[in-house]
């Protein structure tokens, strides 16, 4: 006895059931492109731009003599506002300059080190989470070579340290690539009180007198500079869960093959209770 299927209580011969198949096969290709991107939405991150500097839109003005860097404003990102770049030294005969980035015109540049002193990155992460903060920093040969990144919230109060680093003295242009050995990435995504704070602040602090070419220490006129940071984030507004991207895709095609089977005359596909 043939093997037949039944569909809306109507009973199909075998025949039948290839001419539905071919009928899916009618589906239109843009229907099943617009699948294969709901598919691929599902996997694509919500990493955004929190703040970043580069130097090259906020240049600030050389100051000479001074403890105090001059403070710049983050020239793009999501809280462009809200985020300042600065440094502070012990000496008041610092001089804070701005020579040739990473492969840019400009950098943040200062001499006088001791230990102690730092760059300071500010910034908001309301609605972030899983905070970074990548940046290219490079020192001359008598310039400052060990560091430690710290962090807070809240504006005031203690900083925790995060990681010690070294800095090398790696030669920058202000053309051509940018040079890979001095970037560094730091991943804050473990840190929770980074998440969603109104306030957040990172310290690029000197912690020995050594300098970048070791095992020399640190001359006066000993720089160290930094370019093309980066604070980035994931976004904490809802987005649906890829499995429910993956329901509503499949449900949408699903109802384009019904409608092409009606169009063909051809029931769509429902199971029946008759023998």
């Amino acid at each position: 006895m043939n093997f037949q299927t039944h569909f809306s209580g109507a009973v199909f011969s075998q025949k039948k059931t290839l001419a539905v198949a071919s009928a899916v096969c009618l589906i239109n290709r843009r229907v099943f492109v617009v699948f294969l991107c709901c598919v691929f939405i599902c996997t694509e991150s919500q990493s955004a731009i929190v703040a970043t500097w580069d130097m090259e839109s906020n240049t600030p003005s050389d100051v000479s003599d001074n403890g105090i860097g001059p403070v710049i404003f983050a020239e793009s990102g999501a809280r462009v506002g809200a985020s300042t770049l600065s440094g502070v030294h012990a000496s008041a005969a610092s001089d804070w300059t701005t020579p040739a980035g990473n492969g840019s015109s400009n950098s943040y540049n200062a001499n006088n080190w001791a230990v102690g002193d730092y760059f300071q990155i500010s910034t908001d992460t309301s609605g972030f989470q899983d905070i970074t903060l990548t940046f290219d920093q490079t020192s001359s040969s008598t310039g400052p070579g060990e560091f430690t990144l710290a962090y807070r919230t809240g504006g005031s109060g203690a900083f925790t340290d995060f990681m010690n680093y070294t800095v090398s003295n790696t030669s920058w242009s202000s053309s051509g690539s940018p040079k890979a050995a001095s970037n560094y990435d730091f991943n804050f995504a473990a840190v929770s009180v980074l998440n969603d704070a109104a306030s957040v602040d990172f310290r690029l602090v000197l912690r020995s007198d050594l300098d970048a070419s070791p095992p020399g220490n640190i001359g006066v006129s000993g720089t160290s500079r930094i370019d093309n940071i980066i604070v980035t984030g994931t976004s904490l507004t809802a987005v649906p869960e890829p499995s429910t991207f993956a329901l509503l895709a499949s449900a949408c095609l699903g109802a384009v093959v019904r409608y092409r089977c009606r169009k063909s005359g051809i029931p769509h596909f429902e199971q029946s209770n008759k023998i």
